[in-house]
């Protein structure tokens, strides 16, 4: 028979080197390429102009906030409490929600796994 394999006591560093040395070697040429660039083209601007040119419009304030608030809860308050189109090309309704809570809590419960009420 022969003798079971070990593993070596050492590992061997060159890949683990040659790694190292090519991320080295790619971020000094990066900085290299950015110096060569930042003298050919100049420094950027200083930002203000940029600053001024992009401004983006203020925001539009509510003259009747407490009323537009108060509209839009009585809609949605006849919608809940209403009956109506969803789609009415789809067939699809929406009804008074105490009577869609009255539907669903006399509909049998289906039994087993999976089951849908």
């Amino acid at each position: 028979m022969s003798e079971p394999r070990t593993q070596p006591d050492q590992i061997n560093a060159k890949p683990i080197y040659l790694v190292g040395l090519t991320v080295l070697a790619l971020l000094v040429a990066a900085g290299l390429a950015v110096d060569v660039l930042l003298q050919h083209v100049g420094p950027a601007s200083s930002g203000q102009d940029v600053q001024q040119a992009i401004k983006p419009p203020g925001p539009v304030l509510q003259t009747a906030g407490p009323d537009d608030l108060q509209r839009y809860q009585a809609s949605k308050a006849a919608q809940l409490h209403g009956n109506g189109w969803v789609d009415r090309k789809a067939g699809i309704a929406h009804i008074d929600i105490d009577v869609a809570m009255q539907l669903l809590a006399s509909a049998p419960v289906a039994s087993g796994k999976g089951g849908r009420r």
